[in-house]
């Protein structure tokens, strides 16, 4: 969402890339799962395979990205040139800078859930509900920084009645 050229191509590619790219570090080049040079390679093979994949395919038609600007107001200087045509150039993102904090605690939140999980799946319990707390802390961050937004609407962002 961060950039209006991105496609499902560019999506197919980078989850293809990654699970090749990983397997074979692990399994020909003999590298460990957990070896942190294996994360650096992983998602620099994947960059190049996603950004080859987007600049190679034809981008979506102007009308599906207006569509989908109208209903998910994605922000940012990726999105500028729709936004500008659709008239929206001056269009903030509600919430302003707590927008920027709540989702800086929804990645650390997505992750702290993955991690917790993966504990869990391990065994190792005390680690399982560190991640697993945290995560449920960082949620209720949002949750809280929603509720005190004047300029958020809560409920279904693509429901039929807002739809244009």
């Amino acid at each position: 969402w961060y950039w209006w050229r991105v496609n499902a191509w560019s999506e197919l590619v980078a989850m293809g890339a990654s699970l090749v790219v990983s397997v074979w570090l692990w399994r020909g080049a003999g590298m460990s799962a957990d070896d942190p040079m294996a994360l650096v390679l992983t998602v620099a093979a994947t960059t190049a395979a996603w950004l080859a994949a987007t600049l190679l395919t034809r981008p979506e038609a102007p009308e599906t990205l207006e569509r989908f600007y109208q209903r998910a107001r994605p922000g940012g200087p990726g999105w500028r040139a729709v936004a500008t045509r659709l008239g929206f150039a001056e269009d903030r993102i509600p919430g302003g800078a707590l927008s920027w904090v709540n989702w800086v605690a929804g990645w650390l939140a997505v992750y702290a859930t993955l991690f917790g999980i993966g504990q869990l799946v391990i065994g190792t319990f005390g680690r399982a509900l560190a991640f697993l707390v945290a995560a449920a802390l960082l949620f209720a961050l949002i949750a809280r920084n929603l509720r005190a937004d004047k300029s958020f609407r809560s409920g279904p962002v693509d429901s039929i009645a807002a739809m244009p």
